[in-house]
């Protein structure tokens, strides 16, 4: 992985009432990333085979990764904070080449499927950490210029970068294997737990079923509760931010979708037998360094 190198980070707030709220249809050689952190994103791309007009959508949490040469653009309907990360190979060589041929690569779990099934756009749901990585390459990207340590850090964050992208790939893939309506109803939840309103019967009518018939499914499926479900991915999110992030317990428990503080604690102890303050000193993460995506209108070329 060592020869692919990042050549363009940007991370803005777009909105429809701005002249920036339809980028114009454009391909370039770079393998990109956007992530949607806010609001929400349609990617309309064109397939070169058939030249037909495709469109997806892209949901906070979610993001899409673009194959080089693909003509594509974003359409903005809304106020939406995204992150943007374009890669490519050192010497002008081909990046998915390089990327199918790396031994690194190709030693990891899922890349041979993925490589074989990426045509033209793939959009996934963040389960975990992706965020956070894209955040510490922005760390990165703030300074004026990088030091041959910077360089070989940033290495090691692109490696980490594409570990978190098959573990949304993977979850993704085990995901489609379940019955449809819980496939649905468990991307639903990994895209909006942060919802403090987030219910059973939410759940319930976005997929047409009732919610007696879809916490049967749950306790059949997944030996466990449709509400038992949300507090796991929360507090699995809320472990995340406890150990990588200087936020507060009472920031975290709302970005995690608590109107309580108290109630996230309990719920915390309930799963790790112990508070998130007692939780976070005992493990060994270097916290120095904070995770967020403040001031957004910021973009930079890197090589």
């Amino acid at each position: 992985m060592h020869d692919i190198q990042l050549c363009n980070f940007e991370s803005k707030i777009y909105s429809k009432t701005t002249k920036n709220n339809k980028v114009k249809f454009h391909s370039h050689s770079s393998l990109e990333l956007i992530y949607v952190a806010e609001g929400k994103l349609i990617l309309e791309y064109k397939t070169p085979l058939e030249g037909e007009k495709r469109k997806v959508s892209i949901e906070p949490r979610q993001f899409a990764v673009i194959k080089p040469e693909t003509v594509h653009r974003r359409i903005y309907s809304a106020s939406t904070l995204c992150v943007k990360a374009e890669f490519i190979c050192s010497g002008g060589r081909n990046i998915m080449e390089y990327i199918r041929n790396s031994e690194f690569v190709k030693s990891m779990l899922y890349t041979e499927e993925i490589i074989n099934n990426f045509h033209d756009v793939m959009v996934l749901t963040d389960t975990q950490n992706l965020r956070f990585v894209l955040s510490r390459i922005k760390e990165y990207c703030t300074d004026d210029k990088l030091s041959p340590l910077d360089y070989f850090a940033l290495d090691e964050e692109f490696r980490m970068l594409l570990i978190e992208f098959l573990k949304c790939y993977r979850n993704a893939t085990e995901c489609a294997d379940m019955n449809g309506y819980l496939r649905k109803v468990m991307a639903y939840v990994n895209t909006y737990f942060y919802e403090p309103d987030l219910s059973v019967k939410e759940l319930a009518d976005y997929v047409g079923l009732s919610s007696t018939y879809l916490q049967k499914l749950f306790q059949e499926n997944m030996d466990s509760t449709a509400y038992e479900f949300i507090t796991q991915i929360r507090i699995e999110r809320a472990k995340n931010l406890i150990l990588r992030t200087n936020f507060s317990i009472s920031a975290i428990s709302k970005e995690v979708g608590y109107k309580s503080e108290q109630a996230f604690i309990g719920n915390f102890k309930k799963h790790f037998g112990m508070s998130p303050d007692i939780y976070k000193k005992k493990q060994n993460y270097d916290n120095d360094f904070s995770f967020d995506f403040n001031h957004p209108e910021y973009s930079k070329k890197i090589y």
